[in-house]
């Protein structure tokens, strides 16, 4: 009889390890496909409000996941405007991905660096935000506050750091 080395014993430990966990995922996969009984079609929340929905999915058993926001000025803010699945089949549990309305009364802050102030003043007037420029009225912005790119109310104040060359600084403090 042929004396076999450790690393080979470990080797067909490992391979048999390997078989065992493959049987039992394939036995479990199998289970799950025939047991049909626990597959429910999730309730249609779409046009309902964030509150409404998640009341009906939470009772019927199933996860929410806002999973973004659309924007459609005829609807009311926080309404489920969309969600997946809507007709097929999930099992008890499962998670229904909801998208939801932006509000109106929400804006999405510009990038406004490197623009004039007077020009990220307008800009931010049409959007219905007011503008608090540190060193006046002149010069360009070098940063914001709040960041570009996240959502503030209508009337919100956006802080804007602007730069001011010294011939112009010099020329107004001349007068």
């Amino acid at each position: 009889m042929r004396k076999v080395p450790l690393k080979e014993l470990i080797l067909y430990g490992l391979i048999f390890v390997n078989v065992l966990i493959f049987i039992t995922g394939l036995s479990l996969f199998k289970k799950m496909l025939t047991d049909n009984s626990e597959l429910l079609t999730p309730p249609d929340v779409r046009g309902k409000s964030i509150e409404d929905a998640t009341n009906i999915l939470s009772k019927n058993n199933f996860k929410i996941v806002v999973k973004g926001v659309l924007m459609n000025r005829n609807k009311e803010p926080l309404v489920v405007l969309d969600q997946n699945p809507v007709e097929s089949k999930l099992p008890s549990g499962g998670i229904v991905f909801l998208w939801l309305n932006m509000p109106a009364k929400i804006v999405k802050i510009p990038d406004l660096r490197y623009k004039d102030v007077a020009e990220a003043r307008n800009i931010l007037e049409n959007l219905g935000l007011k503008a608090e420029p540190i060193n006046g009225e002149e010069g360009y912005v070098l940063r914001q506050m709040p960041e570009p790119g996240l959502y503030v109310e209508k009337g919100a104040t956006i802080v804007l750091y602007n730069y001011i060359e010294p011939s112009v600084k010099e020329e107004s403090l001349g007068e």
